[in-house]
C-alpha cells in the first residue's frame, strides 16, 4: 500500500533545498525562503493542491485569505512535485525530514521556531498598535479556543502540554485583525524571527481585505 506524505509550506521548501544539493549553508537557507515564499505565493494564486491539516481534502481561497490559509495547510509530496516539475526546477522531492521532533535538534531552535505564549507576547508586544500591548497578545493567546483562526497556529508540546506557536500564522492574523501595521511586521520578524519572513513575501503580493470576510480555512 502506497502512503501518501503530507508536508507544511515550510517542511516542503527545505526539502526542495535539500534536493538542489547546496553546499554552502547561507545558500541553502536562501533557497529554502525563495521556495517558501513561491509555495505561498502558488497558493495565493491556487497554482498548487493544497489541503486542510486535519481533513486532508482539497481546499480553495482566493488572495490574502489564501495566504493566510498557507501558514495551517498541507501539501502532499505528489502535488508539490507536480507543482515543481511546473516550475522547471529540476529537482523532484523524494525524502523528507518532518518538523519539530528530528532526533539531535537543537532545542533552542525548536524553541525560537515555536515560542511559548509568554515569550511570543512579550517579543511581538512592543510592535503592536498603539492601544495593544504584550499583556493583550498574552491574554489574547491563552484564550485562543475563543479565536478558531488563531488557534490554528497553536501547538500543544510535551507531556504536559505547553502551548507553541508558528510565528508567522500569528503575525499574519496580527495584521489582518489590524491589530500590528505590515512595517512593523517585517521589523519584528526581520529582528527576531528571521526564518518567518516569507510569509510577508507572499502576503505582500496580496491586497488587504475586512476581516469580516474570513471562513474558516477547513471550511
Amino acid at each position: 500500500m502506497t502512503v501518501t506524505r503530507f508536508v507544511t509550506v515550510k517542511e516542503a521548501a527545505n526539502a526542495i533545498a535539500d534536493e538542489m544539493n547546496i553546499a554552502n549553508d547561507e545558500d541553502r537557507a536562501y533557497a529554502a525562503r525563495c521556495h517558501a515564499a513561491a509555495l505561498v505565493d502558488a497558493i495565493g494564486s491556487n497554482a498548487i493542491v493544497y489541503r486542510d491539516r486535519i481533513s486532508r481534502l482539497p481546499i480553495r481561497r482566493d488572495g490574502i485569505l489564501a495566504v493566510l490559509v498557507a501558514q495551517s495547510c498541507v501539501i502532499s509530496i505528489d502535488d508539490l512535485n507536480a507543482w515543481l516539475e511546473s516550475m522547471g526546477v529540476g529537482v523532484q522531492v523524494r525524502s523528507i525530514t518532518l518538523e519539530p521532533n528530528e532526533p539531535g535538534s537543537s532545542k533552542t531552535q525548536l524553541d525560537n521556531e515555536r515560542p511559548t505564549s509568554a515569550e511570543l507576547a512579550t517579543t511581538l508586544g512592543p510592535y503592536l498598535s498603539a492601544d495593544r500591548d504584550s499583556e493583550w497578545l498574552r491574554k489574547r493567546l491563552n484564550d485562543a479556543d475563543r479565536y478558531p483562526r488563531l488557534q490554528k497556529y497553536r501547538v500543544m508540546e510535551g507531556s504536559r502540554p505547553v502551548a507553541h506557536w508558528e510565528v508567522g500564522g500569528v503575525v499574519l492574523h496580527l495584521i489582518e485583525s489590524g491589530d500590528m501595521a505590515r512595517k512593523h511586521a517585517r521589523d519584528v520578524l526581520t529582528e527576531r524571527y528571521p526564518l518567518h519572513l516569507y510569509v510577508l513575501d507572499g502576503l505582500d503580493m496580496q491586497e488587504p481585505k475586512s476581516p469580516s470576510t474570513w471562513f474558516p480555512a477547513g471550511g
